[in-house]
This record gives C-alpha cells, sequence and structure tokens, in this order.
C-alpha cells in the first residue's frame, strides 16, 4: 500500500524527532532526561537563547557537551556552564537568527553513566 507523501516541513520536523529519539539503552536504565527548556520543536524568540536540561542524577558537567546545529549545517559549540545544579546542563548562546536548529548534548553522570540525544527548536522573528 502506498501512502501520500508528507508536506515538506512535516517530514522534516518528524525526522528531526526520529534522530533524536536514539538514546543508549544501558544509559537509559541509569540516568534519565526529566526535562528541557526550550520544549522540542519550540518556536522561541528574541536575545537570549539557552538551554536547560534537566536530568533524575548529578552530572559531570566538565565531561558533558552542547552542539548547535543550524538548518544550513552550521555547527557550533556552546559551553556547558561548570556552575549549574547538580542535575541540570546550562548553556546559552544570545541571539540568534531565524530559523531551525538542534541541540545535540551528551550528559554524563557522575556515576559515569552516558546519555545522548538533540533538542529541536525553531527560532522566530522577535515580535
Amino acid at each position: 500500500m502506498r501512502y501520500p507523501p508528507l508536506p515538506p516541513l512535516l517530514a522534516a520536523a518528524l525526522g528531526a524527532v526520529l534522530a533524536c529519539a536514539v538514546v543508549s539503552p544501558v544509559a537509559a536504565e541509569t540516568m534519565r532526561l526529566l526535562g528541557t527548556e526550550p520544549r522540542p520543536n519550540q518556536v522561541m524568540s528574541g536575545s537570549g537563547i539557552a538551554f536547560a536540561l534537566h536530568f533524575d542524577h548529578p552530572l559531570d558537567h566538565q565531561a558533558s557537551r552542547f552542539m548547535l546545529v543550524a538548518d544550513n549545517g552550521t555547527r557550533r559549540t556552546v559551553p556547558v556552564r561548570l556552575g549549574a545544579q547538580p542535575s541540570v546542563l546550562y548553556g546559552s548562546v544570545g541571539r540568534l537568527p531565524s530559523g531551525s536548529y538542534t541541540l545535540s548534548w551528551t550528559a554524563r553522570a557522575s556515576s559515569g553513566a552516558i546519555l545522548n540525544g538533540c533538542l529541536p527548536f525553531v527560532v522566530g522573528l522577535a515580535q
């Protein structure tokens, strides 16, 4: 049975969510992501773009990483704030041009467990 093609924007959003959903089964058993700011696919505006990922275990902030990827493929390392709460990864980038982005992340728990994922979001025009 053939299905009609998805609209391009929906197909891209679905692809980003599915690509971000891959995590190591071992890491998933030992550490969980509880929530993110922004939420996945949230439209953001303004000059103070920041990220907070909340986990259920204390983290090794120095061994954790953020990478911001723009829809044109441009990559930019985002520093992880070392003085954040023990179970929160926090980073900020300030102002971003309008467009679609993905924050790829690697979180390492103090116990050594590793969890990888990504957070797609959109920066829209400031209202």
